[in-house]
């Protein structure tokens, strides 16, 4: 713990000037407090006391916040840190919490994982245009009920996605290659498009959940490599080896399944598997409804 004076100098130099005088003593013991009640609840990590202070004092508007919020915003800043042990903590420690919170819009697990990585990203990941959103928790409420609210409207933004393309025509997209794809193509996936719609409906459906949540994160809600390696605490390099691979398994999944069930000539087995490679991508933006999430 730092020397007497330290935190509640810290505390002034960042506190709004509409913040409460208080005697240099007992400002400094209740600061202390606080420090000491955080580092209590969440053992698993180290975060450094004057920082603390500080968030506390940019979330201090006409009061200091209350003690017993001291365990919610250490854990808060330690996320907004980046502290690996801090993000790990928040997972365990409000996963059921925001399963309950999200069950009237979807109780699977599947839902849940792929909502977890949602919220994740919106509370820690930060971008050009704005912060970290946990940077919003004030404390003048219970985290616990605070996420509860974002968890909320992120699963009801997460299902209507998934409702505005439950009745969408799961196609390989033919129509979007057009005449490139010629009409060989084009009429070897009217001839097969049921059995096409069926082997990549049981591929993936037959995935991983790690590998269709990172495959809907990236190329229908659009995040960036740079934020997927984020969230999975990773590099780069590894995420986008990941998701190369998640790719192929789909690939390979569906070729299996169609094989199975197909009678075609070599020729016709080649031109589907080209259709499949290039087609794949619009694929999964068609198949992204309550079929994508496997239950």
């Amino acid at each position: 713990m730092p020397s007497s004076g330290v935190l509640s100098a810290a505390f002034l130099e960042h506190a709004p000037p509409a913040s409460p005088a208080r005697g240099a003593l007992e400002l400094e013991a209740e600061l202390r407090a606080r420090v000491d009640a955080g580092a209590a609840a969440w053992t698993g990590f180290a975060l450094d006391p004057v920082r603390f202070v500080r968030h506390l004092a940019e979330r201090s508007g006409d009061a200091l916040p209350a003690l017993e919020r001291s365990p919610d915003l250490y854990l808060a800043c330690a996320c907004m840190e980046g502290l690996p042990a801090a993000l790990q903590a928040f997972g365990h420690a409000f996963r059921r919490d925001i399963g309950r919170a999200i069950a009237r819009t979807d109780s699977s697990s599947s839902f849940l994982d792929e909502l977890m990585q949602v919220v994740a990203m919106k509370l820690f990941v930060k971008t050009e245009e704005r912060p970290p959103a946990i940077a919003e928790y004030s404390g003048r409420a219970s985290l616990r009920g605070w996420l509860a609210t974002v968890a909320r409207r992120a699963a009801l933004n997460l299902r209507r996605g998934k409702a505005n393309q439950a009745h969408a025509e799961l196609t390989s997209g033919v129509k979007q290659v057009g005449v490139a794809a010629g009409p060989d193509l084009a009429l070897l996936k009217a001839r097969y498009k049921e059995e096409f719609e069926t082997s990549i409906r049981a591929a993936w459906a037959g995935l991983p959940e790690v590998d269709r949540s990172l495959l809907l994160l990236h190329l229908v809600n659009q995040v960036t490599l740079p934020q997927l390696a984020t969230m999975n605490k990773v590099s780069r390099a590894t995420i986008t080896r990941r998701l190369a691979a998640a790719r192929e398994a789909l690939v390979e999944a569906t070729r299996r399944d169609l094989v199975e069930r197909l009678n075609v000539s070599p020729s016709e087995y080649e031109s589907l598997v080209a259709l499949l490679q290039s087609q794949l991508e619009v694929s999964i933006l068609h198949v992204f409804g309550p079929a994508a999430s496997a239950k």
